[in-house]
């Protein structure tokens, strides 16, 4: 297949909200192309402006060389920047050798490419995750009645298999504990909440360093953003109505 494009502009496009249902958001099928137990090499292709998905694969093996993607876009309220490119299943195998222009051609960009139980190669392999690759900015800690709510800020904060871990950290002696965020705690794709226990700081001795990170993708280990440091050793909480802790990003993890 060469010198070829796609273009889905003819199907509907319907907004939707971010209240969705995480499997209709971060899953679909029916997209423009469909490799089924097949050995494809695209080259010099253009799939573009398909809400449905760009290529759906099932089994079979994907060779993609100068590809295009731009505007795989399934309109949901809240999140412009989500993209449906491909998405690969049955233990197919998807080399994406190149790209040019588009969505993920830039250096840590995200590809769209979910992985579904499928060998990825080429520059979907290089990356922490092959469908997106959240950036964490910053952490808001505010004490409410019987939590404590953290209000996460940063970019493509996507409910598709996000979480986030508290580290606390003592010399070289970490504990870490895996959270979910919110139900209905994803606000945009700018910006989310999830809550813990209301002793997160006040538990912990003024040696101790309390740290979040976003996990994501699906691979195991899961990857995970730069931390965000909401309590630095020697330094305790401070106080008032709405307690609020900012801190930095270590220089590791």
């Amino acid at each position: 297949m060469d010198n070829c494009i796609f273009d889905g502009s003819s199907k509907e496009r319907n907004e939707k909200n971010l209240n969705v249902e995480e499997e209709e958001m971060c899953r679909w099928d029916g997209s423009l192309v469909d490799v089924v137990k097949s050995s494809v090499l695209m080259k010099d292709t253009t799939i573009s402006n398909s809400p449905e998905g760009g290529i759906t694969m099932s089994g079979g093996a994907l060779t993609v060389n100068d590809g295009r993607f731009e505007n795989n876009n399934p309109s949901i309220e809240g999140l412009p920047s989500l993209r449906r490119n491909i998405i690969c299943s049955d233990s197919g195998t998807l080399n994406a050798m190149s790209l040019k222009g588009g969505d993920g051609a830039f250096p840590n960009s995200s590809l769209w490419m979910l992985n579904d139980g499928c060998s990825f190669e080429g520059i979907a392999s290089e990356r922490d995750s092959s469908f997106f690759i959240p950036v964490l900015e910053s952490v808001e800690a505010k004490e409410e009645a019987d939590r404590m709510k953290l209000i996460f800020k940063g970019m493509l904060l996507v409910p598709c298999n996000l979480s986030f871990s508290v580290v606390k950290r003592k010399g070289e002696e970490k504990k870490i504990e895996k959270h979910d965020f919110d139900s209905n705690g994803f606000l945009s794709e700018r910006e989310a909440e999830g809550s813990v226990a209301k002793d997160l700081m006040n538990s912990c001795g003024n040696e101790i360093e309390v740290s979040v990170h976003i996990i994501f993708g699906n691979a195991e280990p899961p990857s995970s953003t730069d931390p965000f440091v909401l309590k630095n050793r020697s330094e305790s909480k401070t106080s008032g109505d709405d307690n609020v802790v900012k801190g930095g990003n270590l220089t590791s993890s």
